[in-house]
């Protein structure tokens, strides 16, 4: 049997992801809901899905068979959602636990502020959470970069476009993982690179974090803008002279400042001119 047709290869993959996963507690209150997953599940599907690239290359002579052209985009997608689903669950459970902390304390009429401090332990724990999945996402970016060196891949409008996103991600991820003191503004805004961080109350050392961390992601936004460049001018190249191909299977939402939000191994891709990539579940 041949994995690749009918979508196979997909549903095999998203069954050794849930494989292994523990079913949701409700019995305990406040308990935030678990993945979806298991890492062993995740490492099982990454490595079937390195398996396919193997046993699959792309050939000139067949095109628009299924090919690692597709299998590469929807590994990398997949390494997308369970580094942002990791991230999501561990951020609730922070929240969870402040929450909880927040009801064991009294005013005992004191100097000592509790909700100050559960504060400050919240936005370092959280900040911690969003560098292990700034860390995930470079480690993303490298192996992209590895596979997009040489052609075909080098070549694919798909593989192009989800590696500016890629970049778009890291690039908030830079400003949202700074563990940023009480003193700046709640209201502060991950992606307005315009503030005035001379202006901004709060140590020397944060705003000079700051302000290095929006230079480093105006960085990965102008790079970010280069592979969509990229992506469009092959896309138009590659329609020209093979026609329309079948697409990989990925499902993302991106819009800059918020996380990849959907994820599905079924083939819909689209790329909207708002500057969002949608993809949904096809029919059958």
């Amino acid at each position: 049997m041949d994995v690749r047709n009918e979508s196979r290869w997909g549903i095999g993959a998203e069954i050794l992801l849930r494989r292994g996963q523990r079913a949701p507690s409700n019995s305990v209150p406040g308990s935030t809901t678990s993945p979806s997953f298991s890492s062993a599940g995740f490492a099982q599907a990454k490595e079937y899905y390195e398996r396919l690239i193997l046993n699959h290359p792309f050939m000139k002579s067949s095109p628009h068979a299924i090919s690692s052209l597709h299998f590469y985009p929807a590994m990398f997608g997949l390494w997308v959602y369970v580094t942002q689903e990791n991230s999501n669950q561990a951020r609730e459970d922070i929240t969870t636990r402040l929450d909880e902390d927040s009801d064991e304390f009294s005013d005992d009429g004191s100097d000592y502020d509790p909700e100050r401090q559960r504060r400050q332990r919240g936005r370092k724990a959280i900040a911690a959470v969003r560098a292990e999945e700034l860390q995930q996402a470079r480690q993303i970016s490298i192996r992209m970069d590895q596979s997009l060196a040489s052609p075909p891949f080098s070549d694919s409008a798909e593989l192009l476009e989800l590696r500016g996103m890629i970049s778009l991600w890291i690039g908030d991820l830079l400003v949202s993982s700074i563990p940023l003191p009480l003193e700046v503004d709640d209201e502060y805004d991950n992606d307005n690179d315009n503030m005035l961080l001379d202006e901004a109350p709060g140590s020397l050392e944060a705003r000079r974090a700051i302000r290095l961390a929006n230079d480093k992601k105006s960085l990965e936004v102008r790079k970010s803008a280069d592979f969509f460049e990229k992506a469009q001018k092959t896309r138009k190249e590659s329609r020209s002279q093979f026609g329309r191909r079948p697409s990989s299977g990925l499902f993302l939402d991106w819009c800059p400042g918020e996380d990849f939000v959907l994820f599905n191994l079924i083939p819909n891709y689209k790329y909207t001119s708002l500057g969002k990539l949608h993809l949904g579940r096809s029919k059958t």
